[in-house]
């Protein structure tokens, strides 16, 4: 009886360590799918942030372009035009403004907004480039 006895033990002994051994396996694998559940939640939070703060760089830039189109058209069309003996502002020198307002946007925008937009955008300066055409065509009414 007494063998009996000690080998129910051992044998309950036995079902209650696996038994916890299940539990704890259980435990851990519901405690690595929440840590892996949260770390997705974060990158999220921190991809819709990174997102935020491109798309405040971008609405940033195309501001600054928009008054430096509007500083260039008031005063350095206005000096060339001046200057000119016709009159008149060849195709060079509407380049040379083109170049003047990217550069002064590009020294305007932060080192931040710069980091920011090359995530998104390869060529800073083209981009540029094309804001202040799209930004033109838009203040002579060519485009809406």
């Amino acid at each position: 009886m007494e063998n009996i006895q000690g080998a129910l033990t051992d044998l309950l002994a036995t079902i209650v360590t696996g038994c916890i051994t299940l539990v704890s396996v259980y435990i851990t694998f519901f405690i690595n799918k929440t840590i892996e559940n949260l770390k997705s939640k974060t990158e999220k939070i921190e991809c819709e942030l990174q997102r935020e703060l491109i798309n405040n760089a971008i609405e940033r830039t195309s501001e600054l372009v928009y008054l430096n189109v509007v500083k260039a058209e008031q005063t350095l069309v206005k000096e060339i035009i001046e200057k000119s003996e016709d009159g008149k502002i060849d195709k060079e020198e509407l380049k040379e403004v083109s170049v003047i307002v990217r550069d002064e946007v590009i020294s305007q925008m932060g080192v931040e907004v710069i980091g920011l937009l090359q995530l998104e955008i390869q060529d800073i300066k083209g981009y540029v480039s094309a804001l202040i055409e799209k930004t033109l065509a838009e203040l002579k009414g060519q485009i809406k």
